[in-house]
Formats: structure tokens, C-alpha cells, sequence
């Protein structure tokens, strides 16, 4: 993944987390790659999201988001934590939903967002009511939108952008005409039609600045009919990735103490602990 370098994370599961004797240590944790699954039985509430914002000291951020066996029955929680110190957030098979989106564009020091295997509600994202301050990086793997809409206020510092095997999408918004800090866009296994518009937006914004940039990078163009050949090799590709992804994180963290404690529960005592202490 990009940008993260030779970083150590510390790995937890969902039922494979730190004892709450270590509330210390967990609350001063840098980064953080973690599994988020929905609750196996339906919540009588749904306030069961993980309570991150907590972790006031946390700046990295790679979750992965694991479905219900039966996910029409849960109930979507009614609000996200994320700590305001984020700077670095990578989610995984997430449902992106309006409410989700607007909290990670609040965050205000956030420089890095990457989103793989995500599923946009209503196959769009209508980022021109949010405005991510700090955002310089924006990444985007095999992500299922088809229509995608910002203002020119939207991505006010963004430099990167990177979309990998967006099948469905064909234009970049024409708002990234006004994005002044733009330096570059990197397309791979992308329709034709999405590297017309990123050269289109290049060719605007020298037309009237005299600037020579954003630079376009583009890979693996397919065609229509090229789409599902695309996709199949994709799905094999991030397999490979998340096997040795796996594997890689357990190696960081050899010393750590698995037990049964759930990721909600043990936040939840991070709460608990700081209420003692205030």
C-alpha cells in the first residue's frame, strides 16, 4: 500500500485483542490495522460501532470490514468514532454510507485515505456538501461507484490520485480542474473513458494556468468486454496481497497476548478507565 513504508502495526481481530490490563499501552498505540465484524446476532441498539476516537493518540488507521452471515438483519450503526489525530485511514470492504463519509471528511488532520473493495450506497458518491481539509492522497480500489460528484472546494490540498480497477467509473468530476494542489493521476485497469477525463483535466488546466500538470499515468486500459477478465484477475491479485497482508501483521506483533475480549468491550473499558482517571 502506499505511503505506509517499513511502519509497524499492531493487529488485532475482532475476538483476538490486547487484556484491558494494557489500557495504557493501547491508548498510546501509533497504528493500528484491526478486523471489524458485525454483530453474529442482531444488536438491540446500533450503537456498536467501535469507538476509536478513544485511541486519542492513534495516526494510522487499516481496517477491514467483515459482513453478517445474514447482513439484512443487523442494523447499520447510527454514528462512526474516529480520533481527530488520525492522519493516515485505509478501510476494506467497507459500506460507504453518507453519514460514514462525512465523519472521515470532519477528521481534520487526515492526509491519506485509501478505500479497497468498498461499496458506495446507490452506487455514487456525492462528496459536494464535505470538504477534506488535509486530504492530500486519495486512493481507490476496486470500488463500485459509477457516478461520482465533488465540488471544487472538496479536495482543497489534494495532490494524488489513485484509482485501480474502478470498472464502472468513466469520468473524473471536471471539479479537479479547480484543485490547485493536483500534481498527479494514476489509473490502472480503468475504462477508456476515465483516462479521456483525466487527460481532459490536464489539458484544462494548462489551457489556463500555462501549468504543466496534474501528470497522468495510465496502465492496463481495457474495453467493455475486457471487464470481467479484468475483474477475475484483480480478485486474484488483492487475494495474494491479503494472504501475505495477514501474515506480515502477525510477524509485527510476536508478542502479543490473544484472548477473548471483544473489540467494542475492550473500548469500551478504554472509556470506562478515563472516567476513573478524570
Amino acid at each position: 500500500m502506499p505511503g505506509r513504508g517499513n511502519r509497524s502495526y499492531s493487529y488485532v481481530g475482532t475476538w483476538q485483542l490486547i487484556p484491558v490490563s494494557y489500557v495504557g499501552m493501547w491508548q498510546l498505540i501509533p497504528h493500528l490495522h484491526c478486523y471489524i465484524k458485525e454483530p453474529i446476532d442482531p444488536p438491540t441498539h446500533r450503537d456498536w460501532f467501535p469507538k476509536f476516537d478513544v485511541l486519542n493518540k492513534l495516526e494510522s488507521l487499516i481496517a477491514m470490514y467483515e459482513n453478517a452471515e445474514y447482513p439484512d438483519k443487523i442494523r447499520q450503526p447510527n454514528e462512526y468514532y474516529f480520533p481527530n489525530s488520525l492522519k493516515e485511514l485505509r478501510l476494506n470492504g467497507f459500506p460507504l454510507r453518507p453519514d460514514l463519509l462525512s465523519v472521515i471528511a470532519a477528521l481534520p488532520e487526515l492526509e491519506i485515505l485509501e478505500f479497497i473493495y468498498c461499496e458506495f450506497v446507490e452506487d455514487k458518491w456525492d462528496a459536494s456538501e464535505d470538504i477534506y481539509q488535509s486530504l492530500k492522497t486519495l486512493s481507490m480500489r476496486m470500488v463500485n461507484h459509477s457516478e461520482w460528484q465533488v465540488d471544487m472546494e472538496t479536495f482543497p490540498k489534494l495532490e494524488e490520485l489513485r484509482l485501480e480497477h474502478c470498472y464502472k467509473l468513466t469520468e473524473i468530476p471536471s471539479a479537479f480542474i479547480d484543485t490547485h494542489t493536483l500534481k498527479s493521476i494514476h489509473l490502472t485497469n480503468t475504462k477508456r473513458e476515465l483516462g479521456d477525463s483525466a487527460i481532459e483535466i490536464k489539458k484544462q488546466v494548462e489551457a489556463f494556468t500555462g501549468e504543466d500538470r496534474p501528470q497522468v499515468h495510465i496502465e492496463d486500459v481495457y474495453e467493455e468486454e475486457d471487464e470481467e477478465e479484468a475483474e477475475e484477475e484483480a480478485e486474484e491479485e488483492d487475494e495474494e496481497e491479503a494472504e501475505e497482508e495477514e501474515i506480515n501483521s502477525y510477524i509485527v506483533t510476536p508478542t502479543y497476548i490473544y484472548t477473548s475480549f471483544n473489540l467494542n468491550h475492550t473500548i469500551y473499558d478504554l472509556q470506562n478507565a478515563q472516567r476513573t482517571q478524570g
